[in-house]
């Protein structure tokens, strides 16, 4: 019996000579106190807000953002300490759109065994 792990690749696609990458649409919820720390690291991340209301609930804000998937593997963890894990994160795959460039000082998480 073997096992191999390997860190989380995305997958591009290369149509008409261009490189497109995958684009998913997030969903957050968290307290308002939060919504600042979550849009900077997002946006470091190459995300673009789409929306930013306050929730149906009160002291919380909902935000929409497009994030390629490449800024958001490791982030989950950064996201509930940041949020002291009173945050919810919802993503889906929206479409592959051109690449946007390289994320600079990017923390991908780790693994522990």
């Amino acid at each position: 019996f073997e096992l191999a792990v390997s860190p989380p690749q995305v997958v591009y696609r290369f149509e008409n000579g261009r490189k497109l990458e995958p684009i998913e649409e997030v969903t957050i919820e968290v307290d308002d106190e939060f919504s600042g720390v979550i849009v900077n690291k997002l946006t470091a991340r190459k995300g673009v807000v789409l929306d930013m209301r306050p929730s149906n609930e009160k002291g919380r804000t909902r935000l929409k953002l497009h994030v390629p998937s490449r800024g958001l593997l490791g982030y989950r963890s950064i996201f509930f300490t940041d949020t002291r894990g009173t945050g919810i994160l919802t993503r889906a795959f929206k479409a592959y759109e051109p690449y946007k460039g390289d994320i600079d000082n990017l923390r991908k998480g780790v693994l522990v065994s």
